[in-house]
């Protein structure tokens, strides 16, 4: 949990060479490992009472909505604005070319935008998922994952990878190389390399369904998951179309 005190809003302009074309909204976390930074490349977004921070600090981006949600949650207000004018002065090619590929990005940004805000549900509604047009992983619920692995740890059967369909999902992990624990609709599974980590606590995600990929060791530990939040198409599957 985070109080309002420990989350202060900010402009980020970065530092040395990891500095962005434009200042990008955030917020610093300070936590008690050392503060983090959480920012959006979202630049409609400005955060009420941000300063602009340099910030050398470890980093992590969301969407805008995420970042709108989470200063909403500390009571720091978030406003729309305009997508920001790229100038580029005359007589410097170079810089024009810079200009264009921003205006791409913030295009492409404006565009995914308005795809989120698309579907008749809330973004956080994790009912309506797009189906894979063919399905390369068995999914399997989270007991029938937990006994197909019991198995695999007594020999009885091959190793493969396997989705896992949980609504409620919880991965307690100090760093993301290592040893962790997966807890899936309550069943724990060890997790080799859980590729997502939280020194201070572990991470909980809101009711799902969501989608979890991973490689089953012959030990019955799962390995390096790939975590599909409030969805279910996961890697190399091509996506359907959302239900009506």
């Amino acid at each position: 949990m985070l109080e309002r005190a420990a989350v202060r809003p900010i402009a980020w302009i970065g530092q040395g060479k990891n500095r962005p074309l434009v200042p990008l909204p955030g917020l610093v976390l300070h936590l008690e490992g050392g503060p983090w930074v959480v920012s959006t490349t979202d630049m409609t977004l400005d955060l009420v009472g941000a300063g602009e921070h340099p910030s050398p600090h470890p980093h992590v981006f969301v969407s805008g909505e995420d970042l709108a949600a989470i200063a909403a949650a500390c009571g720091i207000a978030a406003i729309r604005k305009p997508a920001p004018e790229i100038k580029a002065p005359a007589g410097n090619p170079l810089k024009w070319v810079i200009g264009l590929v921003v205006l791409g990005a913030l295009a492409n940004v404006l565009v995914i935008v308005k795809m989120k805000s698309a579907p008749p549900g809330p973004p956080e509604d994790c009912t309506r998922q797009r189906q894979p047009v063919e399905e390369l992983y068995p999914r399997l619920s989270c007991a029938q994952a937990r006994a197909e692995l019991d198995r695999v740890a007594r020999g009885e059967a091959q190793p493969r990878s396997i989705v896992l369909r949980p609504v409620q999902l919880t991965i307690e992990a100090r760093d993301v190389v290592g040893p962790g624990t997966l807890r899936c609709d309550g069943i724990e599974f060890a997790v080799e390399d859980a590729n997502l980590a939280d020194p201070n606590a572990p991470i909980v995600y809101q009711p799902g369904p969501h989608a979890v990929l991973a490689a089953v060791l012959p030990d019955g530990r799962l390995s390096r998951p790939q975590y599909v939040i409030c969805g279910n198409v996961v890697a190399r599957e091509r996506r359907g179309e959302f239900p009506p």
